[in-house]
């Protein structure tokens, strides 16, 4: 009796095994390139949608900043120093309020400003508040109690003037 045994390749030694492996270490860097390339999509998005947003905070700022009623009141009160022979008092509620809008506009266009300009921007809108609303008792001080170099600290930009707008209020 003669029995014949034949030991044919491997799967991985003939054509179809060795382009089958070709074809799916191929498709495995495909789908991987694909989930990176989702994910770096998705991180994109995500900073462009942060972004869409924080433009529309610093727009829903920069229109909640100079309420129509201050300069209405402003401008009535500059009128009326006018009309009754202040006109020096009128020119530096003027120029307080021609500041304010500049730094005003100026801040809506950087993230972060000093804490110097930023407390400096208070200071003019509560000077407009008190010119605003004739008081002339109320006093207002900023302290910097450590002695810090305020134009050195870096703080976002028209943060604060809200707040104290809120304190007046």
């Amino acid at each position: 009796v003669e029995l014949n045994i034949a030991i044919g390749l491997f799967w991985y030694e003939s054509l179809f095994g060795r382009i089958g492996i070709v074809l799916f270490f191929s498709l495995v860097l495909v789908f991987i390139t694909f989930l990176i390339v989702r994910k770096l999509n998705k991180a994109k998005l995500d900073n462009l949608r942060r972004d869409i947003e924080f433009g529309e905070l610093r727009s829903k700022a920069l229109q909640n900043l100079i309420a129509p009623h201050l300069l209405f009141n402003l401008f009535n009160n500059i009128q009326s120093r006018i009309i009754s022979d202040k006109k020096e008092g009128a020119l530096k509620v003027l120029s307080t309020l021609s500041e304010f809008i500049r730094n005003s506009l100026n801040f809506t266009k950087r993230d972060l400003v000093s804490l110097a300009e930023e407390l400096e921007m208070v200071e003019q809108y509560v000077l407009l508040e008190v010119s605003r609303n004739n008081n002339s008792l109320f006093v207002f001080r900023i302290q910097n109690l450590e002695n810090l170099d305020l134009a050195d600290i870096e703080f976002p930009s028209m943060v604060l003037q809200p707040l104290v707008e809120n304190a007046i209020k």
